[in-house]
């Protein structure tokens, strides 16, 4: 905020705004207004320059302008996306009703604060990689770790020794015996877990975030994307998640007896909650791990064996993934890249895989129809996701039902192996039939992204909605031909009839014709070289059109909205779906590499 400004004469708008930016004083505001969202002040002057902006001004008191540039609205996410990658965390406030029906100032609330691990729009991640936020808290002699991906429902906990007898070398940076309570702490297997991770964003208790030594280790793994929980004295961690996933304890997920497993997942959900005030997406519940089901892969190991990357040139053709991923869907590929870096050390649990590998090299006329119809499968994980959050927009339950449909075929083509995987994945697969109807019949067939567009619901849904359509389409037929009408009734050749979102409907006249107009057209307009006019007529079909037009809008948002909470409920059985195909599409993909070079078991 410009320090030379007088906040107490701000207008009633800024000192909405204010409210806002005295909330959150360390995240840019993107504050709607109309169709732009604005930037003021000292963020103003940040966005400019990030975003190569014009800034201007504004006024926001009678005698004081205020800093000033703005950004499109239908525009937002690729403006979003360059703040965020650049580090900046960004509230997103909403205009929460309608303008037209507003008394006075219009209501607005931040709706998400939006940050590098906190991100769900699919044009803001990366199709293959998770995005994972990572919480790091301590209890005694142990780190607990929480990894949540909002864009996918995973929610994942585990617990990490602090051994504290010696000091070691962690990649190149060496952990020196300091002041602060990791005087003497090992932090190898954190830093090698979050390093296998690459979290986008690592979120560190109160405690942990005033450890420089530690802050400066993660950043040169994941980069600074590091934020410090606030401060909660009242926490009791179990409770919170108990309540949040409507359980009587949590022995069913594992960490009944791991206090820094539940500080950290607390401290997750408190911090996503902050984020996202207007909802989070479905998680099944908490997934507890240990490091020790998988082989151990320090940092050092997964670079020089070039699991993802290249050692010289840090590309992922040439690498191990670059090699396998021949996936079909980013949720397969995905899960192709985590089974890289957690290599499997149970043998029941290789031979299992193996076995369903095999199967499928054997059965090439299956594998191949099944990666048909994984190849017109969309992530159906991120999708569940922004569903359950309620931030799916009309074209992502178009996707969600297109691949739906795909499924019968898919469990057809795999309905004849019997490797005991494969059989396990292809029964987890639920085809939703009742769900993919609905979406079939309730949406359009190509949908607009946004849902003030209008054309979201498919003719014959909604009688309502299809009267009003029917009135509004009429009475635009009736405006076409009404100009040919009045040609002929005044003799007036060059007169048209025309539209305009400040005056609405006018017949338009040169000045050359005005003798030649009627005694019922009602002047609306002067320009240069023409008049505008109305007809008692014209108005009374305007406002049946333009009624019309807006009750059919409002009536399609909240018809798309109790479709949208409608699937949301399903949210549990799309998300089981989705994991089974993102393992189906692994396997098929290590098959084919495996015939196309040769591999044996």
């Amino acid at each position: 905020m410009p320090s030379k400004l007088d906040t107490t004469k701000f207008t009633p708008l800024f000192r909405q705004w204010l409210r806002v930016k005295q909330e959150l004083p360390e995240a840019l505001v993107l504050f709607r207004l109309g169709d732009f969202y604005e930037m003021f002040g000292d963020d103003a002057e940040v966005g400019a320059r990030e975003l190569q902006l014009t800034l201007t001004s504004r006024e926001c008191s009678r005698d004081q302008r205020i800093p000033m540039c703005g950004v499109p609205h239908h525009a937002l996410n690729r403006y979003l996306r360059q703040l965020v990658q650049k580090g900046y965390r960004v509230a997103v406030v909403e205009q929460t009703e309608d303008p037209k029906r507003a008394k006075g100032l219009v209501r607005r609330e931040v709706t998400r604060v939006v940050t590098r691990g906190t991100v769900m729009e699919d044009d803001m991640l990366p199709g293959a990689q998770h995005n994972f936020l990572a919480s790091v808290a301590r209890a005694g002699a142990r780190f607990g770790l929480a990894v949540v991906d909002v864009s996918t429902g995973d929610f994942l906990v585990t617990e990490l020794e602090e051994p504290v007898a010696r000091a070691r070398g962690v990649g190149n940076h060496l952990l020196p015996e300091a002041e602060g309570t990791t005087q003497r702490a090992v932090l190898g297997p954190l830093l090698d877990e979050l390093g296998r991770l690459q979290p986008a964003e690592v979120l560190l208790s109160p405690e942990l975030g005033t450890e420089e030594g530690l802050r400066v280790a993660i950043s040169e793994l994941v980069g600074p994307s590091i934020a410090v929980a606030e401060e909660n004295p009242f926490s009791d961690p179990g409770r919170e998640l108990r309540e949040f996933f409507g359980v009587l304890d949590l022995a069913g997920y594992g960490c009944e007896g791991m206090p820094a497993a539940q500080e950290a997942a607390a401290q997750a959900l408190r911090y996503l909650q902050a984020q996202r005030p207007s909802g989070l997406p479905h998680f099944a519940g908490l997934s507890t791990y240990s490091p020790q089901q998988f082989m151990l892969l320090d940092i050092q190991t997964r670079r020089n064996l070039e699991l993802e990357r290249t050692l010289l040139e840090g590309r992922r053709e040439g690498s191990l993934l670059g090699l396998l991923d021949r996936t079909r869907t980013p949720m397969g590929s995905r899960e192709l890249r985590q089974s890289l870096l957690q290599p499997l050390v149970s043998l029941a649990d290789i031979q299992a895989r193996l076995d369903a590998v095999e199967e499928l090299v054997n059965g090439v006329v299956a594998a191949g129809e099944a990666r048909d119809c994984l190849r017109q499968v969309y992530d159906l994980e991120r999708l569940t996701a922004r569903v359950t959050a309620r931030t799916a927009n009309p074209r992502d339950l178009r996707a969600l039902a297109d691949s739906l449909e795909r499924l019968p075929g898919l469990k057809a083509a795999l309905g004849e192996c019997r490797a005991d995987l494969l059989v396990e994945l292809t029964a987890q697969v639920d085809e939703l039939p009742e769900l993919t109807e609905r979406l079939r019949g309730a949406l359009a067939d190509d949908p607009p992204a946004q849902l003030t567009d209008g054309g979201i619901m498919r003719s014959g849904y909604s009688p309502e909605l299809d009267e009003l359509r029917d009135a509004a389409t009429h009475g635009r037929e009736w405006i076409a031909a009404l100009q040919h009408r009045e040609r002929e009734r005044t003799g007036i050749k060059s007169l048209r009839v025309g539209y305009n979102q400040v005056f609405g409907y006018y017949i338009e006249v040169t000045k050359a014709n005005l003798g030649a107009v009627p005694s019922d057209y009602e002047r609306k307009q002067t320009l240069t070289n023409a008049e505008r006019f109305v007809t008692p007529e014209l108005k009374e079909m305007e406002a049946k059109i333009l009624g019309a037009e807006e009750r059919a809008r409002e009536l399609e948002h909240e018809l798309f909205v109790a479709l949208r909470d409608w699937v949301a409920e399903r949210g549990k059985e799309l998300l089981a779906t989705a994991r089974a195909l993102a393992r189906i599409d692994m396997l098929l993909a290590l098959a084919e590499v495996a015939v196309e070079y040769g591999y044996c078991k």
